[in-house]
């Protein structure tokens, strides 16, 4: 707090006994008044003790740049056109880091992420696919449920459209605070269960209060997705299960992920060969001095 004294006025009265102008043990009076100035403000032209760039750039200047991921904007943040492979994420055989390693989450803030299923590629096997996915940070938490593909032969893909599959992210770029854990589940399509288990989805996710997006709901609860997930796969008995993998992105690993990335998913069981490519982007802010 600032104090701006503007008037100081000291006055010394008679000296005596009994004086109207002195105390009564006859000695001097001093009078001092102090009038203190309005607090800080954002707009002042001071950058306070309680300002900084992110709360007040008017007073102390625009924040620097994160440089290591985009700038986040005030609209929408479509999927980067060339994102860099990360085949130290691939699972289940991992490739090496990338060179110089990566980029610590403390450079900048809080990385906001968007990420979704780019691709599914069948290596052996035949039919439609799709894809349960769900992701936490142990603070909020998705589920997703990705459109059937076409019917895939050996050696084909089939690539969903940006707007879809997205699950994590889905009402935007997300601030992602710590380690993310991500399921995935993938059907060979032989019934009608994916629009049971996108019902039985919506049925639990309404329990719960999740946000709808397409296919898919978000959370404020990081164990909500786990339980919405659930329900779905109960419905998918009717179909057969081709791949079933867990992958935790550590911490260290997010402001990279918002420079736009991507990595692989297999799963190798009878009769079926699949490879999902999984793609990340978002934008960060960078760190208040």
């Amino acid at each position: 707090m600032r104090l701006l004294p503007s008037l100081l006025a000291l006055s010394v009265g008679a000296v005596g006994c009994g004086s109207a102008a002195g105390r009564g043990d006859g000695g001097a009076r001093f009078d001092l008044a102090v009038e203190m100035g309005p607090p800080p403000s954002c707009g002042d032209g001071v950058c306070d003790a309680t300002e900084s760039c992110a709360t007040c750039p008017a007073d102390c200047g625009a924040c620097p740049a994160c440089p290591y991921a985009p700038e986040c904007p005030n609209g929408a943040l479509p999927p980067p056109a060339q994102p860099r492979p990360r085949d130290d994420l691939d699972l289940p055989t991992p490739g090496p880091r990338p060179d110089g390693g990566v980029p610590s989450i403390d450079a900048c803030e809080t990385p906001r992420l968007r990420l979704r299923l780019a691709q599914v590629a069948v290596r052996q096997g035949s039919g439609a696919l799709y894809c349960l996915i769900d992701a936490s940070d142990g603070v909020a938490s998705e589920f997703a449920l990705s459109p059937k593909t076409p019917s895939l032969a050996s050696g084909q893909s089939y690539a969903f459209d940006p707007s879809v599959a997205i699950f994590w992210g889905q009402a935007g770029a997300h601030p992602t605070m710590d380690n993310l854990t991500i399921t995935y589940n993938c059907f060979l399509v032989v019934s009608d269960a994916w629009q049971s288990a996108l019902q039985a989805a919506a049925n639990a996710a309404a329990m719960i209060g999740g946000m709808a997006g397409q296919y898919g709901w978000a959370f404020g609860l990081a164990s909500a997705a786990a339980s919405t997930a659930a329900a779905a796969l109960q419905a998918t008995s009717g179909d057969m299960q081709r791949l079933n993998v867990q992958q935790t992105i550590g911490r260290s690993d997010l402001l990279d992920l918002a420079g736009g990335r991507t990595w692989t998913i297999e799963a190798q069981r009878s009769g079926s060969d699949l490879v999902l490519t999984v793609e990340s982007w978002g934008c960060a802010a960078g760190r208040p001095r």
